[in-house]
């Protein structure tokens, strides 16, 4: 597959806009989580490993975006 160069202000914004929607979906998801997680445990929702390893994967996909 071969990529083309992004040619025109339109495409540009309609990047970034793109970027930073997941950047901030990403962001405010990892916030909510993090803030549930002790309700979530406490309630018997996840036990204390699985609430790491969301929390893990949270912090990967953030570092990545």
């Amino acid at each position: 597959m071969k990529l083309g160069k992004i040619n025109g202000q339109k495409m540009s914004l309609a990047l970034f806009l793109l970027c930073w929607a997941a950047y901030f979906t990403s962001y405010i998801g990892r916030l909510n989580y993090s803030s549930a997680m002790t309700e979530m445990i406490q309630d018997a929702v996840f036990t204390k490993s699985q609430a790491g390893f969301i929390s893990m994967v949270y912090f990967f996909a953030y570092g990545i975006g």
